[in-house]
């Protein structure tokens, strides 16, 4: 994101008369806010979500673990606790916790990574398709320099002259 405020900025901005320069980037500066809030509730709710089913699938390989543990402990280490759930349970189901915590979270990053990637690649792919097409806008051209407005004064004519042979 870092990488591409400056960029976005640049183009809001380059995309009005400067009159507008101010709403350019308040808009921008908002919808980009708007933009990472959703983006992290969304990545969170589904990195929570894979998070217990991971968990859940691998206690299920433990016939030591009730379901209902099962569902409590892959809720808790859903919910951020991660390898701590641990400490919470019977030392006999400790090994199969700790594997299943960092089985699920590391399954849980894997898939939001991968759901953040594909809607990196649709983004682009929307950018470049519904973007606006360089070739058809033209640049302003900048205005034409003025001449000086004051008279060269007489002692430098005098040095042009005078160095001209």
């Amino acid at each position: 994101m870092g990488i591409t405020s400056t960029a976005l900025a640049s183009a809001a901005l380059a995309a009005v008369e400067p009159a507008r320069a101010g709403m350019a980037a308040g808009l921008t500066n908002t919808l980009r806010q708007v933009g990472t809030a959703t983006g992290v509730a969304v990545l969170g709710a589904l990195y929570a979500s894979r998070v217990n089913t991971a968990t859940l699938h691998a206690l299920a390989d433990q016939p030591a673990v009730p379901p209902r543990t099962a569902h409590r402990l892959a809720a808790a280490v859903a919910s951020g606790l991660g390898t701590r759930v641990a400490d919470m349970i019977p030392p006999a189901l400790h090994d199969a916790a700790v594997h299943a915590a960092r089985a699920g979270t590391a399954r849980g990053l894997n898939d939001i990574l991968l759901a953040a990637a594909a809607f990196a690649v649709v983004g682009a792919i929307a950018g470049f398709a519904f973007g606006p097409d360089p070739a058809t806008h033209s640049r302003p051209s900048p205005a034409p320099e003025k001449p000086p407005t004051q008279p060269v004064p007489a002692q430098h004519q005098a040095q042009r002259s005078a160095a001209t042979p």
